[in-house]
């Protein structure tokens, strides 16, 4: 009885076991999926295609954590329009989570590039967790030969990315009550950007600020610049407006990158 009994328990695990290999050889099989992007001038809660050009600069930013790229508020969305209005190109937000999408649309913009005979050149900027996408991103796109130069890499107040680093990196934090003490561990900020070496990553603005408790980036010793921001008058900077205050910086920081890329 027990042979028996083991026998129809194999039976019945059959189909289920050939469903899923089934669905394994469908999807190992099947080619990857195209990935749609938003049209153009039209904001998004993910993401914002500003404008796009045939030729020019490609700007690339991603903004914080939970940052919708339809706030008009948002500082970041503030910088791709200023940056836009600086110059002639392509330039597009993507929250994080559209990493894929991010990829997607430099590919395209990089492709319209190449079909002119014109050097591909990318610049990034990320706030908080978009500083380590946008850090990511770099190294990736110089990797697979995505562009041929990331002109500008700006971070500010780049933070470690995801929920568990996050809660593990802020508990000592708590623990040595620095919420209430003015000391900053900054053990959240985000250091692991690469190096610029004046030839396929030019050059690395990083912003900071120390005024937001457990929140707060820190000086990253491989930037080529390093700025702490610090205000007076009731516009002390934190974690999350400091986008807003490096707004018209940042976007000038961009243009000034690129306008010494075309007198050389």
């Amino acid at each position: 009885m027990k042979g028996i009994g083991l026998i129809l328990r194999r039976i019945s695990l059959l189909p289920l076991a050939t469903l899923l290999f089934a669905g394994c050889a469908r999807r190992a099989s099947s080619p990857p999926g195209k990935v749609d992007l938003p049209p153009v001038g039209v904001a998004g809660r993910k993401s914002f295609i500003v404008e796009e050009a045939k030729r020019g600069p490609i700007v690339l930013i991603f903004p914080g954590r939970s940052a919708p790229t339809d706030d008009k508020t948002l500082g970041i969305r503030a910088t791709a329009l200023r940056t836009s209005e600086k110059l002639e190109g392509s330039v597009a937000i993507f929250s994080w989570m559209r990493y894929r999408q991010a990829c997607a649309w430099v590919r395209r913009e990089a492709a319209k590039r190449r079909e002119s005979g014109e050097r591909v050149r990318l610049a990034l900027v990320g706030h908080s967790w978009g500083g380590q996408a946008a850090s990511n991103f770099t190294k990736e796109s110089l990797k697979k030969g995505i562009v041929d130069e990331v002109t500008l890499l700006v971070t500010v107040d780049a933070i470690c990315k995801g929920y568990l680093k996050g809660v593990f990196y802020q508990l000592p934090s708590l623990f040595t009550l620095e919420v209430f003490l003015p000391h900053r561990l900054r053990l959240v900020a985000f250091r692991g950007t690469p190096r610029p070496d004046g030839e396929k990553l030019l050059r690395h603005v990083n912003y900071y600020q120390m005024d937001s408790p457990q929140l707060c980036g820190t000086a990253i010793a491989s930037a080529s610049e390093n700025h702490e921001i610090w205000l007076d008058g009731g516009r002390e900077p934190g974690h999350g407006n400091l986008d807003n205050l490096v707004a018209e910086l940042v976007a000038e920081d961009i243009r000034r990158c690129f306008l010494k890329g075309a007198a050389k």
